[in-house]
């Protein structure tokens, strides 16, 4: 077993052929856009394990943006953006559509206090969370 952040460090040693085989198998066109992700969910990670507060907060790296998530002007710095690229990876579709639908949930019980815009999320994010991505292999 592996914390994100080991698995971040042992994937961003392995050789770039071997890179780019595991992000074959994603679909991604590079291998770049997974060490990214990896790299930013484990500091993700560390933040929500020490209480860290993640509204009105910027990630610390940016978050690389696959050419559909650029086409949507998603900002890099802001939670949305990483998952958005969650769903690149995430091959289980039931599994990513009843977790959309519950943090869909989530958010809407908490309407009130909390502004979608903030965190980076786009007009009409349900639907590009569920929609295939349209850049992959």
């Amino acid at each position: 077993m592996l914390t994100f952040a080991n698995l971040s460090i042992f994937f961003s040693n392995f050789q770039p052929a071997d890179k780019r085989s595991i992000a074959r198998a994603y679909r991604l066109k590079t291998p770049h856009l997974l060490q990214n992700w990896l790299h930013v969910f484990a500091v993700l990670r560390n933040k929500c394990a020490h209480f860290s507060r993640l509204y009105y907060t910027l990630l610390d790296k940016d978050v690389a943006l696959s050419e559909h998530a650029r086409s949507l002007n998603l900002n890099p710095k802001k939670l949305y953006a990483l998952i958005f690229s969650a769903k690149y990876l995430v091959r289980d579709r039931v599994f990513w559509n009843n977790w959309v639908e519950k943090m869909e949930t989530l958010l809407e019980e908490h309407r009130a206090v909390v502004d979608l815009d903030i965190l980076g999320f786009v007009p009409n994010w349900k639907f590009h969370l569920f929609s295939t991505p349209s850049d992959i292999l």
